[in-house]
């Protein structure tokens, strides 16, 4: 799983972040979209990267999907999506290519990567970073990893895993 990760972020652009989650077709007026705020798609040309938050919030778990819909039975209410990648990229219209990617506590499975939290770096210089430990996924700058840190045990001392391309 990793090689192939590494084989798409190093030829493609980092097109797009999506939030999945629904909205209810009987609210009047607007409806409301709830996320589900645990699981985020990240857009590599066609190929999506779905990352969401496992094991009681504590890690994240990376795969590969084929669609933007999450494991979720409801009835009721309609599927859906938001692309948040403009309120997080500097630059959501420039091509944003991934550099160099840190797994803090990385496993390697066939299908699929398990990680405390992931730091990514972006060609022109910004940094994200994704921390599981929110009852959500929290995605954001330096200030995450930070929080992220602070908020871990005193003997933690997390092994990384550097991906540079």
């Amino acid at each position: 799983m990793l090689n192939s990760l590494i084989k798409i972020i190093s030829t493609c652009s980092f097109d797009d972040i999506y939030l999945s989650g629904f909205i209810d077709p009987e609210e009047e007026d607007v409806v409301e979209f709830t996320p589900w705020s645990h699981c985020l798609f990240f857009e590599f040309a066609a190929q999506l990267i779905k990352i969401e938050s496992v094991d009681q919030y504590s890690k994240l778990r990376i795969t590969y999907s084929t669609n933007l819909l999450t494991d979720v039975d409801m009835d009721d209410f309609v599927p859906s999506k938001a692309r948040i990648s403009y309120l997080i990229f500097k630059n959501p219209l420039a091509k944003n290519k991934i550099i160099r990617m840190e797994f803090y506590e990385l496993e390697e499975q066939i299908d699929q990567l398990i990680c405390d939290a992931l730091k990514i770096q972006l060609q022109n210089n910004q940094v994200l970073f994704l921390d599981p430990s929110y009852l959500a996924i929290n995605i954001g700058g330096l200030e995450v990893e930070e929080e992220w840190l602070h908020n871990s045990k005193e003997e933690y001392q997390p092994k990384s895993t550097v991906i540079e391309v």
